[in-house]
């Protein structure tokens, strides 16, 4: 492919990966963890045209997922965004965008509601109670995208989980499972990081 055509594709990927940002109503923080897992970048100016495509097609299918039924629950029991008022449907397509990238099903979601403020429905949350859904959804996916890559950093020095909770408790992680702490990921991650490969 010529210079020219594969800058107008990378542009025309660009424009797109755009188009779905605003059809998804991701906010900055959503948008930029989202580029970085799938195209390896913070910002779609630096991605490449296969890291580009990447993020559009993952894209395409979190909003294609919208459509399908599935007997597992990912869309079963979702919410009529449609229906509720102006100020929550925004809040409400982060909490569906959060749900389908982690691939959970929306009692997940649900059971966070009845959890923190007893809500028993997504559709009767106020503006507020979506705003730390959508917090708790998104420490959610940090935690899982933390984890995959302490994994693969066990894999690419041969080791397994285990050897992780020896690290974490090496750090200093004292109670609790540490794969679901973010702190005590993190400095796994940074110290596995560090090490040469098997």
């Amino acid at each position: 492919m010529s210079f020219n055509r594969h800058k107008a594709r990378l542009d025309a990927v660009k424009r797109g990966i755009q188009a779905a940002r605003r059809a998804m109503d991701l906010d900055e923080d959503t948008y930029r963890e989202l580029l970085m897992r799938i195209g390896g970048k913070s910002s779609s100016k630096f991605l490449t045209l296969e890291g580009a495509d990447k993020v559009l097609d993952e894209m395409n299918r979190l909003q294609g997922r919208e459509q399908k039924v599935t007997p597992a629950g990912v869309t079963k029991g979702r919410p009529d965004i449609a229906s509720l008022s102006a100020d929550r449907q925004p809040l409400m397509r982060k909490v569906e965008a959060l749900v389908l990238d982690m691939k959970l099903s929306w009692s997940y979601a649900r059971a966070i509601a009845k959890r923190m403020h007893g809500v028993e429905h997504m559709e009767w949350c106020s503006p507020e109670q979506l705003v730390d859904i959508v917090t708790a959804l998104t420490v959610e996916q940090k935690k899982r995208t933390l984890l995959a890559s302490v994994d693969e950093q066990l894999a690419r020095i041969g080791r397994g989980r285990d050897a992780g909770a020896v690290v974490a408790k090496a750090l200093g992680h004292k109670r609790g499972d540490w794969t679901r702490n973010v702190d005590t990921l993190e400095r796994v991650l940074r110290h596995l990081q560090a090490l040469p490969a098997a």
